[in-house]
């Protein structure tokens, strides 16, 4: 007897973006007006995302609006502040179309105690002499250093550009008292606490200590915070381009995956290939850290249960560019930021014919598995055992034996196999996997499907389906 089609779709694992944003927007729009005398609303938190060098146009910025996003940001430059005369070094400034306001991103370097507050009066006019145009939605200071005496400069800044002026700080800083000066003055702070953070600042690491715990300084300050989130990938050697994913790395065995690794995961190339803008020898190695959807997913969900400090909202650093690049890619983004995801869109479907079955794992959707060398596999099983198999189709290994009484995977490649396990190191974005031909003990035999896909937080998408003869 031959069985067609027979299909399963997993769609409901973590809690989506939709979710997470009614938790982030607690009376922000839509709440009912407070009782007279009673608290003032909260302010809406904000959704903020930052620009490389190539901008963003009309049509992308149309989609960022209606996903719910409040401004965009892009990188000015540098002002050096070591010499009697701020010197200023404007880079291009990228094409930004569309409705959405924008702010600017200023590094300063040559800060030194007791700044001159009225410098920021000079500083203030090369930028509006460079930026030739409005002013900007508002100002944010990158501050690798906050000296004595910084807080009179930034609350003169922001009093001469009648903008806000919004210092961005890493979490070990808060601790220095001119920072929480700094942020007192300013009343917000951006403070980059997830994902690849050495990415936004050289020398930075992201924290294992509760978020609560790392912004505690700033409560008291009156200050809103957003959180950020740092989306770009990290990569020793350094690469220059990232618009090549990852199932590039693992398909048909290119490289062989080690967790031993400075990052997230080494890759050895097993032979020579061409990767991100790169020749890649066989013996090569690539260490590389990455955000996704799964992490941002439980990132945002961090930011939305703290109390204090106030949060003002969350900046996604920097928008992935166009296509499926490595970590989050911009598609994937969009798509979370509509409601779906995080987790992969799997989909199962099999052939049986007689005692012979075949399983097919898709994924269609935009969002991956992690990188795992045990977690993501498809178990064919049947009462009885004897079960044959020699292939592992388009998987990356078999393995035969059987499972445990609480559950535990036992090989056993003699016989007696009750099952049979297909695993792959990763579940891209787009990916169809078969597994090889199972021969059941009977052509009346049931047999039992089951599948697991780990995602880069820990969780998992599980599922199982019964194939009768």
């Amino acid at each position: 007897m031959m069985r067609r089609g027979t299909g399963c779709d997993m769609r409901a694992l973590a809690v989506s973006v939709a979710a997470v944003t009614a938790s982030l927007l607690v009376a922000a729009c839509g709440a009912a007006p407070p009782k007279a005398g009673g608290p003032p609303p909260p302010l809406p938190r904000r959704s903020v995302v930052w620009l490389d060098a190539d901008g963003v146009d009309g049509a992308t910025a149309a989609i960022l609006a209606r996903r719910g996003v409040d401004e965009l940001v892009v990188r000015c430059g540098v002002a050096s502040l070591a010499g009697d005369v701020p010197v200023l070094r404007l880079a291009a400034s990228p094409p930004v179309a569309g409705p959405i306001p924008t702010g600017i991103v200023l590094r300063l370097d040559g800060l030194r105690p007791d700044l001159d507050p009225n410098l920021a009066d000079v500083l203030w006019r090369g930028i509006e002499s460079g930026l030739g145009r409005g002013a900007p939605a508002e100002l944010l200071l990158d501050l690798d250093a906050t000296p004595t005496g910084l807080s009179a400069f930034v609350g003169r800044l922001a009093q001469v550009s009648s903008v806000p002026v919004v210092p961005v700080l890493l979490p070990e800083q808060l601790a220095d008292e001119e920072a929480r000066r700094v942020v007192t003055v300013a009343r917000a702070a951006v403070v980059p606490v997830f994902g690849t953070v050495a990415a936004f600042r050289r020398g930075a690491q992201a924290s294992v200590r509760p978020l609560g715990e790392l912004l505690a300084p700033l409560v008291g300050t009156g200050a809103r915070v957003r959180v950020a989130v740092v989306l770009e990938p990290e990569s020793q050697p350094p690469l220059s381009q990232w618009r090549e994913g990852l199932d590039a790395l693992v398909d048909d065995g290119g490289t062989e995956v080690s967790t031993s690794s400075q990052l997230d995961r080494t890759f050895t190339f097993r032979r020579t290939m061409s990767w991100n803008g790169r020749a890649w020898r066989a013996g090569e190695q690539v260490a590389l850290r990455w955000m996704d959807v799964a992490r941002l997913n439980q990132a945002l969900r961090t930011i939305g249960r703290l109390t204090l400090p106030e949060v003002g909202g969350w900046d996604l650093v920097t928008l992935p560019p166009e296509g499926r690049g490595l970590g989050i890619g911009r598609d994937a983004l969009f798509a979370y930021l509509a409601g779906e995801g995080p987790e992969p869109d799997l989909r199962l479907t099999t052939e049986r014919h007689g005692a012979s079955v075949q399983a097919t794992l898709s994924n269609p959707g935009p969002f991956a598995s992690a990188v795992s060398s045990y977690g993501n596999w498809v178990e064919i099983s049947a009462d009885g055992g004897g079960l044959v198999a020699d292939e592992h189709g388009d998987f990356d290994r078999i393995s035969l034996g059987s499972r445990g009484p609480t559950g535990e995977w036992r090989r056993n490649d003699s016989g007696g196999v009750r099952a049979v396990q297909f695993a792959t190191t990763f579940v891209a974005p787009g990916a169809e996997l078969t597994t090889g031909t199972v021969r059941l003990p009977r052509s009346r035999s049931t047999a039992t499907i089951r599948w697991q896909v780990t995602l880069s937080t820990g969780e998992m998408v599980t599922g199982s389906l019964v194939v009768p003869p």
